[in-house]
């Protein structure tokens, strides 16, 4: 059961270490900050997992554990920041008259401003391109969806 808590101490360094890091330079892209830290992460359990004689069997389940939980720990990331019902109600408790409407939902133009923040997107005179990492995003998704078979 070391390796347990080689999991959990490496999950939660790597998230603690990542919320620093937010801080201390949060014009980055926090989604590539975190999956550099949690690369990180998973080589320095490997390593810890390796040292102590930890067998296989024991060091594949903890660095799958490991992914899970930064997996896990991303998706939660990502919804926080870029949902758009979640600004809609986060708009909506603000406020002190909870009954009156809301002002304006988040415009798509913010949401192209922060792809063009997060280099998905690149301006051009034509209007926007997809950038190296948007075209790998989307590359992704297509093959994701071919092989689960997903409509849309």
């Amino acid at each position: 059961m070391t390796w347990l808590l080689s999991v959990i101490s490496a999950l939660t360094g790597v998230i603690l270490t990542h919320a620093v890091l937010r801080r201390l330079r949060p014009a980055d892209n926090s989604v590539v900050q975190f999956l550099a830290l949690a690369a990180l992460g998973a080589g320095l359990l490997a390593w810890v997992l390796t040292r102590t004689a930890t067998p296989p069997v024991q060091q594949l389940a903890a660095l799958a554990l490991l992914t899970f939980g930064c997996e896990l720990y991303l998706f939660l990331f990502t919804f926080a920041i870029s949902s758009v019902s979640l600004a809609l109600l986060l708009e909506k408790t603000g406020r002190n008259d909870a009954s009156a409407p809301v002002a304006q939902a988040p415009t798509p133009a913010a949401r192209v401003e922060r792809m063009l923040e997060s280099r998905l997107l690149l301006r051009t005179p034509a209007g926007y391109a997809l950038a190296p990492a948007g075209r790998v995003i989307v590359r992704t998704r297509q093959m994701l969806r071919n092989f689960f078979l997903h409509e849309t």
